[in-house]
């Protein structure tokens, strides 16, 4: 395999002579290479002194460790001297102690890509150099990668070494995609040599998954609640991308205005994602009411997570509101002259979550400004309340006549009756005797419908006589009530 060995060729010469005999050899390449397989020798001389019959010429032979076939060169002999030639040319055979090579394929690592396809790119290699040419076959076989799915698959396939060469690429492509997976491992195996033994006959094809874990995520949703009965606020949980794997994920309520068991039924589930799966469905029922209210929230949590991260963690609900708010009214006061203040009720038709509130005005013609206290403020209606008051002093001693509380600018409520009426009284207080005459008659009701339709109270007291003809009768009140009627 290495350094030489010589090939002893004999030349004899028979019979012998009492005369010196000369001869001249040379080596000649057949099949071996002088230089390459042997060391070249001559033109040179051999002598036999007189007596002499045998001479030996010793060619170097160079050792190698290709395998090849057995290779030949000649030693040939010309102008003797004192002699003749019989034999010319002797053959010099080399012969091949070399093993065949053995042919081996080396494991692979490659990174899928996000799309097309990317070589995983395997050696196939040759112990040694041969002279002969080297075939093989190759294929590849599924393990955890599939042939189509996530390579291209190669049926039998001829590999060939031409003489000398001893390495061969083999490129198998992987298909790229964007799906969250295990590491997956596919084979090329190696069968069938000619001139060649197969040392290792399997390389392994490792797809390193470069798609960073699918991120999950739940969206916010808006529904307006009903009166009576169920609304479904329906939440998304989405995947960013496919994932080969299982994977689940914590989904449960927390309240913030809204109020599990009042406002909506609270859930507390796990949602799976199966291979291949995108989207999950959570559906949240929000309960009915008819009380008006500001719009409210809840939210819906995604926690402990496997196999994915979590990019948006909570969705938020917003339940719409689709109650009215409440009217709001205020009711008339009446009191005998000589109390120091008077108190207005001021009523919601209903209750409500938000405070109501309105601003109010006191206005009088019969009544000096300076003696009612406060002549504007606010009055509020807690949540969940029905009522709260106005209280009017009045500043002076002997007062009587009427004055009006009206109220304006409403928050969450609209107005309904918005004027109190407040009649001081210089006398018992009799229930509907508007105009202090001490019974109860045609002109009450008469000033009543005025006040009601907003006319001036100075104005309704003078005009009760609604048609002029000098008394107070059942023509003045159809009178009103027609002009009642037409403001409506």
């Amino acid at each position: 395999n290495a350094g030489i060995v010589n090939a002893a060729f004999t030349v004899n010469l028979a019979p012998a002579s009492s005369k010196t005999v000369t001869v001249t050899y040379q080596t000649a390449d057949n099949t071996a290479i002088a230089g390459n397989d042997y060391t070249a020798a001559g033109p040179a001389t051999l002598t036999f002194s007189p007596g002499e019959t045998v001479k030996t010429v010793n060619i170097a032979v160079l050792g190698d460790d290709t395998d090849e076939d057995d290779e030949t060169f000649y030693v040939n002999l010309s102008a003797p001297v004192n002699a003749a030639i019989a034999d010319a040319q002797a053959v010099g055979t080399i012969k091949s102690d070399d093993a065949p090579p053995s042919l081996s394929i080396n494991d692979v690592s490659v990174s899928e890509g996000n799309e097309g396809t990317v070589n995983a790119t395997f050696t196939v290699t040759l112990s040694t150099a041969s002279s002969r040419t080297v075939t093989a076959e190759y294929l590849t076989v599924n393990n955890t990668a599939i042939g189509g799915s996530d390579y291209v698959s190669v049926a039998p396939t001829k590999l060939t070494f031409a003489p000398g060469e001893t390495s061969q690429p083999l490129d198998i492509a992987v298909i790229g995609d964007v799906t969250e997976e295990n590491d997956e491992t596919f084979f090329v195996n190696l069968i069938n040599p000619s001139n060649a033994s197969i040392a290792d006959n399997q390389g392994l094809g490792t797809i390193k998954n470069d798609d960073g874990a699918s991120s999950l995520s739940v969206n916010d949703v808006t529904v307006t609640e009903s009166n009576a009965g169920t609304v479904s606020a329906m939440f998304t949980v989405t995947l960013s991308a496919p994932s080969s794997k299982i994977i689940t994920v914590n989904c449960n309520n927390s309240d913030s205005t809204a109020t599990a068991g009042k406002d909506y039924t609270a859930v507390n589930t796990t949602l799976t994602f199966n291979p291949g799966e995108t989207l999950k469905t959570v559906n949240v029922f929000v309960l009915a009411d008819t009380l008006y209210e500001k719009n409210e929230t809840f939210s819906v949590n995604l926690s402990d997570e496997s196999n994915a991260g979590i990019a948006d963690h909570q969705g938020i609900g917003t339940i719409k509101d689709d109650d009215a708010p409440p009217a709001i009214s205020v009711k008339d006061a009446v009191a005998d002259e000589g109390v120091v203040s008077m108190t207005f009720v001021v009523t919601l038709s209903e209750k409500s979550e938000l405070e109501a509130s309105a601003d109010y005005v006191v206005s009088s013609s019969s009544i000096a400004r300076s003696n009612l206290e406060p002549l504007s403020g606010k009055v509020s209606i807690p949540a969940g309340s029905l009522s709260a008051v106005i209280t009017i002093d009045l500043l002076a001693s002997g007062i009587n006549g009427v004055f009006n509380v009206d109220l304006n600018n409403p928050v969450n409520a609209t107005l309904r009756d918005n004027r109190g009426v407040g009649l001081i009284s210089g006398g018992e207080v009799i229930p509907g005797d508007v105009n202090d005459s001490g019974y109860v008659d045609l002109e009450d009701i008469i000033i009543a419908l005025q006040l009601l339709v907003g006319m001036n109270e100075n104005t309704a007291y003078a005009a009760a006589d609604m048609n002029g003809d000098g008394r107070i009768g059942m023509e003045d009140i159809i009178f009103i009530l027609q002009m009642l009627a037409d403001m409506r």
